[in-house]
């Protein structure tokens, strides 16, 4: 299966791959026990990505970036929190700043 043969992975860049919803979603059906920091800008999520991702387990990680992945809404650390519990850096979305937002 998919990622089955990562589950000490601690650093992941995806940026770029065409994800989507299918690939988020097949993504997030892995709990990620040891992912400190993930990388999916410009994967092409948009806002149904983005509700699976918010569906897998993310204990530990850190940073994640989704900036260019054409979500409808900003989006703010909280939101990421639920799913990515030890967040400490939400790296830009779309058009918003890049660095700092939502690290309130």
């Amino acid at each position: 299966a998919a990622f089955s043969g990562l589950p000490a992975l601690e650093f992941l860049d995806l940026s770029g791959a065409p994800m989507g919803e299918a690939g988020a979603a097949l993504f997030a059906r892995r709990r990620w026990a040891a992912l400190t920091n993930l990388y999916l800008a410009t994967c092409r999520l948009g806002d149904p990505g983005l509700a699976a991702l918010a569906r897998g387990a993310f204990p530990v990680l850190a940073e994640i970036d989704l900036n260019w992945n054409d979500f409808g809404e900003p989006l703010a650390s909280a939101a990421v929190r639920p799913w990515a519990p030890a967040l400490r850096e939400l790296i830009g979305v779309d058009d918003w700043p890049a660095y700092g937002m939502g690290n309130e």
